[in-house]
């Protein structure tokens, strides 16, 4: 039951994760063009103010965009990481669940073959 929690929590997190992944690529592929055009624009409008300060706000926002996407990429490399360790723990729990599973199914075959050893040696 809380192997179920678990992985459907983590599955919740996974699918936020991809929106999040599509956002980004939607940011990536519309936000440099919408400002190139405006840049384009203002220069072939003869708007030199409205240029400069195109060219500075566009900047900076790009700048700024940079920021956030870094850190957002940094913690979602952390979120992929524990789901790993997380993964690796349980792994491990489960292999020992089974070896001792095994360990004690070999125990029990041992104790059966000594009964019938005894038994055809009498």
């Amino acid at each position: 039951m809380v192997l179920f929690l678990w992985l459907n929590i983590s599955m919740k997190q996974t699918e936020r994760v991809k929106r999040q992944i599509t956002m980004w690529m939607m940011l990536a592929s519309i936000l440099p063009s919408t400002a190139l055009c405006f840049v384009f624009l203002f220069y072939f409008l003869r708007f030199d103010e409205l240029l400069n300060i195109a060219i500075v706000l566009g900047g900076t926002f790009m700048f700024f965009i940079g920021v956030v996407w870094w850190w957002w990429a940094i913690c979602t490399l952390k979120v992929l990481t524990d789901y790993r360790y997380k993964n690796l723990r349980l792994y491990e729990r489960l292999f020992l669940i089974r070896n001792k599973k095994l360990e004690s199914i070999e125990r029990e075959i041992n104790y059966v073959k000594d009964q019938l050893n005894t038994i055809e040696g009498e």
